[in-house]
């Protein structure tokens, strides 16, 4: 989870593209934990 939360904040700094898909699919993982 945690390392999910860094692939996160990578993504928001917009480092690499390969990186920015695979937030994507940890962004909708992680809202859906938050939700609950």
């Amino acid at each position: 989870y945690l390392i999910q939360r860094n692939v996160v904040n990578e993504y928001k700094v917009g480092n690499r593209e390969p990186i920015r898909i695979e937030t994507l699919q940890n962004v909708s993982i992680i809202s859906c934990l938050e939700k609950f």
